[in-house]
C-alpha cells in the first residue's frame, strides 16, 4: 500500500500510472478503510483528472466508521467549488455516498450555481443531497432557499421516496410545484397521493402536466369525494378538448380503472371500486353536467353509459346534432340500450338520418338490441347500399339477429357469393355470417365454398381480404403488432432498407393482388437481392441471411433478426439460395379481417421510392 501511495502522489509519473494507483488504493481501502485518508491530499492535486478520480474513489469509503469518513467529507466538500465540472460532479456524488451532512451548504450552492447550465451537475448535487441529508433536513433547508435550490431538494426527497416532498406542492414556483408532483406520481410515492389530489381544484386548466398527475392521484385514491372532484374538473369551461376527453374517460372507468397509468401508460393495475362512488358524484353534479352538454355533451354521454336514467332524454338532441362528433353520438346511441321505448325510437330515428356512417351503424345496433324486427328491415337496406363500413357492419349485425327474416337475408347473400355477384369487400362478412348460421344447410354451403377456394391455392383462400379493409387499423397492425413485427424488417421511408425492401411505394408499385400474395405466399415471387442466401464456411459454420453488400474481400449478410454478419469471401466454401426472409406462415398470425386491413394500409403507401423493389 505504501508504494501505491507514493505512486499516486508522484506528480512526475504518467497520469495513467497515478490513476491506477488511486484505484488500487480504493480496492484495498474497502478492507482497510484507513487507506482512504491517504487520498485526501490528492484532492488538491494540480491534475484535474487525478482530483476527479480521488473524489470518485473516496466514495467507496461509505462503509467506513463515521470518524474515518469525517476528514474524507471535509476534503470532498472543498472540491464542490473546483474549477473542473467533472471534479465537482464526482465530489458531490461521493459526499452523498459518505452521508456527510455538513456538505448541505456546499451542495445547495452547487445546485444554485449550476442549475441553469449543466444537467449533469444538477444531478450530482441532488445525489449528494439525497445521500447526505435526512428528509427532515432537506425539508428544513427549503426555507429561504432559491428556486434552483428548492428544485434540487425536491428531486433529492424523491430519491429518498419521502412523502415530505408533498410540502413543496404549495411552493410559490410553478416549476418546483410541478417537480414535486412529478416525483410523487412518477416515482411513485403513494403516501403523498392525497396531497397531490388536493391540488386538483386549484390547478389551472392549461397546466396539463400537473393536472394529469393530480387527476391520476384522485383516481388512484377513489371514493365519492375524489370522484366529485374529477367530475368538477371535467365541467370546467376552459378545459382544452383533449384534456376534457381524458377527464371523462377517467370518470367512465372509475369503477374498473384501466391497468395503464393515465400519465405515462405504464402498467399499474388498480383494484375495482364500487360503481356507487362515481354514480353518486354524477348525481350530485347532474345539473351542471346538463348545463355543459350544449357546449360539450361528453359528460351526459358518460352519465348515460354509467346507467343514470336522467341522462337518456337529453341525449336525443345531442344525437340529432351534426356538430357533435360522430364517435360521441355513436357512444350515446349505445348508451341508450336500457332507455325507455319512446326514447329508443326517437334516438334511432335521428341516428338513421345522420350523415355519418358510424352514427347510422350505431343506430342499427341499438335497434338490434331493442327492436330486432325493425332492425332486420333497416339492416337489409343498409347492406344493399351505403358506405362499405356500413354494409359490412349491417351483415355482421344480421348474423346476430335470431329471426327467420335475418337468416333468410344471410342465405341470400351467401347465394350471391356462390354466384360471384357479391361485392368483394363484403365477402368476408358474408362467409363468417353463413358459418355462424343456425341453418345447417347454409353452414354446409359455406364450407363447400371454402373448400372450392382452397383447391385454387392460398391466394384464392384469402381473396376476401383484397378490398374493404380499414387503413387506420392496418397501420396499427404494421407499426404496433409485436407478433407480426412488420417494422422489424420493412421501412416505409423511401430508400431505407432493412431486412426486407422498403415499402414506401408499395401501393404504387404493386397491385392489391400482388400485395396479398406477398403476404400469404412470400416465396412465390422474391424481389431480386432479398432472397435468403446460405453460406457454408471453411470452419463448418453455416451463416444465412440476405446479402446486403459484397465485394472481393467480404460479404455482409443481415439475418431475420436484423443483425449484420460479416464473412470473408475467401472462407466461403459453398453458397445456397434459400427462401424469402419473410416467414411463410405469417398469415396465420392474423385473422382474414386483419389481413384485409393490412392490405388496405399497404395500398395507401405511395411515396417516391429510391431504388429497390417492394416485393418480398
Amino acid at each position: 500500500a505504501a508504494a501505491l501511495v507514493v505512486a499516486a502522489r508522484n506528480a512526475a509519473a504518467p497520469r495513467l500510472a497515478r490513476l491506477h494507483a488511486v484505484w488500487a488504493l480504493g480496492e484495498l481501502g474497502e478492507a482497510e478503510p484507513a487507506l482512504f485518508a491517504e487520498l485526501c491530499s490528492l484532492c488538491a492535486d494540480a491534475d484535474a483528472e487525478v482530483r476527479a478520480q480521488a473524489a470518485r474513489t473516496l466514495g467507496r469509503a461509505a462503509h467506513a466508521p463515521a470518524e474515518q469518513r469525517e476528514p474524507l467529507g471535509r476534503a470532498l466538500s472543498g472540491l464542490l467549488a473546483d474549477d473542473s465540472p467533472r471534479v465537482r460532479s464526482l465530489a458531490a456524488i461521493s459526499l452523498g455516498k459518505l452521508r456527510y451532512q455538513p456538505a448541505l451548504g456546499g451542495l445547495l450552492a452547487m445546485a444554485r450555481a449550476d442549475a441553469a447550465r449543466d444537467a449533469t451537475l444538477r444531478h450530482a448535487a441532488t445525489m449528494g443531497l439525497a445521500g447526505s441529508q435526512s428528509p427532515q433536513e432537506l425539508l428544513a433547508a427549503g426555507a429561504g432557499a432559491s428556486d434552483a435550490e428548492r428544485l434540487a431538494l425536491v428531486v433529492a426527497l424523491g430519491r429518498q421516496n419521502s412523502p415530505l416532498v408533498a410540502r413543496f406542492l404549495q411552493d410559490a414556483s410553478p416549476r418546483v410545484e410541478l417537480e414535486a408532483a412529478r416525483v410523487i406520481w412518477d416515482a411513485p410515492i403513494p403516501e403523498a397521493y392525497p396531497d397531490l389530489a388536493a391540488v386538483l381544484p386549484r390547478t389551472p386548466s392549461d397546466n396539463e402536466p400537473l393536472l394529469r398527475r393530480a387527476l391520476a392521484a384522485a383516481s388512484a385514491l377513489g371514493g365519492s369525494e375524489r370522484a366529485g372532484e374529477v367530475v368538477a374538473c371535467g365541467l370546467r369551461r376552459d378545459l382544452p378538448g383533449p384534456m376534457r376527453d381524458h377527464v371523462w374517460a377517467l370518470v367512465r372507468q372509475w369503477s374498473l380503472p384501466s391497468p395503464r397509468d393515465p400519465v405515462h401508460g405504464q402498467w399499474r393495475p388498480a383494484a375495482a371500486r364500487p360503481p356507487e362512488e362515481v354514480v353518486a358524484a354524477l348525481h350530485a353534479a347532474f345539473a351542471e353536467v346538463l348545463s355543459a352538454a350544449e357546449a360539450s355533451p361528453v359528460g351526459v354521454v358518460v352519465a348515460a353509459e354509467l346507467g343514470i336514467a336522467e341522462a337518456h332524454a337529453p341525449l336525443i338532441a345531442r344525437i340529432a346534432d351534426e356538430r357533435v362528433s360522430p364517435r360521441l353520438r355513436a357512444r350515446a346511441l349505445v348508451a341508450l340500450a336500457g332507455a325507455d321505448e319512446a326514447i329508443v325510437r326517437q334516438a334511432a330515428s335521428h341516428g338513421l338520418a345522420s350523415t355519418s356512417p358510424e352514427v347510422r351503424s350505431a343506430a342499427r345496433r341499438l335497434l338490434v338490441e331493442r327492436q330486432p324486427e325493425q332492425a332486420v328491415v333497416a339492416l337489409r337496406e343498409a347492406a344493399e347500399s351505403g358506405a362499405t363500413s356500413e354494409r359490412q357492419a349491417a351483415i355482421d349485425m344480421l348474423a346476430k339477429v335470431p329471426l327467420p327474416a335475418a337468416r333468410a337475408a344471410i342465405d341470400g347473400w351467401l347465394r350471391r357469393v356462390e354466384e360471384g355477384s357479391c361485392p368483394p369487400e363484403l365477402q368476408l362478412e358474408v362467409l363468417e355470417a353463413a358459418g355462424n348460421s343456425s341453418d345447417s344447410e347454409v353452414v354446409r354451403r359455406q364450407e363447400a365454398y371454402r373448400e372450392r377456394l382452397a383447391a385454387n391455392g392460398p391466394a384464392a383462400v384469402y381473396a376476401g381480404s383484397l378490398v374493404g379493409g380499414d387503413a387506420e387499423r392496418g397501420r396499427a397492425l404494421f407499426h404496433e403488432n409485436a407478433a407480426l413485427s412488420c417494422r422489424r424488417c420493412h421501412s416505409i421511408e423511401p430508400g431505407t432498407v432493412l431486412v426486407g425492401p422498403s415499402l414506401a411505394d408499395a401501393g404504387k408499385r404493386l397491385s392489391r393482388q400482388q400485395l396479398l400474395e406477398s403476404i400469404v405466399s412470400p416465396n412465390a415471387t422474391i424481389a431480386e437481392g432479398f432472397q435468403t442466401t446460405g453460406l457454408l464456411l471453411d470452419s463448418g459454420q453455416m451463416v444465412a441471411g440476405v446479402i446486403r453488400r459484397e465485394d472481393q474481400r467480404e460479404a455482409v449478410l443481415v439475418d431475420a433478426e436484423g443483425r449484420e454478419h460479416t464473412v470473408e469471401v475467401a472462407s466461403i466454401e459453398e453458397r445456397s439460395r434459400g427462401l424469402s426472409a419473410m416467414p411463410e406462415d405469417l398469415v396465420k398470425l392474423m385473422s382474414p379481417r386483419e389481413l384485409r386491413d393490412l392490405v388496405e394500409y399497404l395500398s395507401t403507401l405511395r411515396q417516391a421510392s429510391v431504388g429497390g423493389s417492394s416485393e418480398h
